[in-house]
């Protein structure tokens, strides 16, 4: 039994010679324009599970890769990737130069209207938080108390089907009087609709929603003593384009929304129609006890 067992066990580790003898190595070097070392660049064969990164040397090894084309690909952050396809043959070691290009990285910064004018948001002297649009739309946020998950400071309480109540800084902005305007105006497209009636909008076909905490009454109004909200829609495109969107969620939930982009005079005038249908059953907890509506 024992003499089976090394004749398995030495069968075994002679295929793997064999097998090892007919893979390749790929080794190399991975340098800036000044001749020094970049550490940690990603190495790949594309399209392959083979891949490390270069060491405190800048020095890299593939071992064991089958014979065959490969494009091996370098990449590290604030430089230009670098491809180059290269041929393996069984058993051999083949050793390789990289250079890498610096390439600056430029950071595009998000524009706001905080200010009632388009600027870069870290040039605003004002505490704002700004989503784009497509942000909220994968995360699903169509509500507008679901701003709270993802605004800090702010609390977005839907007190009735069209009495919102906004509460910035731990400072809430309640006031039952619809001639009164709220301590939080709410601003779409640049248009007041911060009466406490009716200042309850979906959030959706947004191009970003933005939240400015602290005193704005000089570009919001006076009403707007501890913030506002301004909700940005998206805009007409000059082409002929749409989108259609279908769910459906537990407590008997159905949603549609969608939109649609129309030229009306090519290149001078052109419309968006959109529109969102978003019905939801919702949940009562009966906490008085007995029967509530027979139930």
């Amino acid at each position: 039994m024992n003499h089976f067992l090394r004749l398995i066990f030495c069968l075994g580790l002679s295929l793997s010679v064999l097998q090892a003898q007919d893979n390749a190595t790929i080794t190399g070097t991975v340098i800036d324009q000044g001749q020094a070392p970049v550490i940690g660049a990603n190495v790949v064969l594309q399209g392959t599970n083979y891949g490390t990164t270069t060491n405190a040397a800048g020095r890299f090894t593939l071992a064991n890769v089958p014979a065959g084309s490969y494009e091996l690909r370098v990449s590290f952050i604030g430089f230009q990737a670098f491809s180059q396809n290269i041929q393996l043959n069984a058993g051999q070691s083949l050793d390789v130069a990289v250079s890498l290009t610096e390439e600056p990285l430029t950071l595009e910064g998000l524009i706001v209207t905080a200010q009632r004018r388009e600027q870069i948001i870290q040039e605003v002297p004002v505490a704002v938080t700004s989503w784009e649009g497509d942000f909220l739309k994968t995360r699903g946020v169509f509500e507008l108390d679901a701003l709270s998950d993802y605004v800090p400071g702010l609390q977005v309480q839907i007190q009735s089907v069209n009495n919102p109540g906004f509460v910035i800084r731990g400072i809430t902005s309640d006031n039952g009087d619809s001639r009164i305007e709220p301590r939080v105006s709410v601003f779409q497209d640049g248009v007041s609709i911060s009466k406490s009636r009716g200042s309850v909008v979906e959030i959706f076909d947004m191009e970003r929603v933005e939240v400015l905490k602290g005193p704005q009454g000089t570009l919001f109004g006076r009403g707007a003593q501890i913030g506002a909200v301004h909700l940005i829609q998206n805009k007409a495109k000059n082409e002929l384009s749409g989108e259609l969107t279908l769910g459906a969620g537990n407590e008997g939930q159905y949603l549609a929304n969608g939109y649609i982009n129309f030229p009306i005079a090519e290149g001078k005038l052109f419309g968006r129609v959109a529109a969102i249908y978003n019905k939801r059953d919702g949940v009562i907890e009966n906490l008085s006890g007995g029967d509530l509506n027979g139930k």
